[in-house]
């Protein structure tokens, strides 16, 4: 499993890059979006998700 780090020091893998792409694909324009990342990645706190997302966008 290849793995990469972002700069708040938190693991992210390829799948896990993937399922979030995708997430942020499917419900970019929906008010919800952070949940739904949530339910896709439960695995994740918000903080880190919050985090990849303010680095990736």
């Amino acid at each position: 499993m290849s793995t990469s780090w972002t700069c708040n020091g938190s693991l992210w893998t390829k799948e896990g890059d993937k399922i979030f792409e995708n997430t942020l694909a499917i419900y970019f324009n929906d008010a919800n979006l952070m949940t739904k990342m949530e339910e896709a990645l439960p695995w994740k706190s918000l903080g880190d998700i919050k985090d990849h997302y303010n680095i990736l966008i």
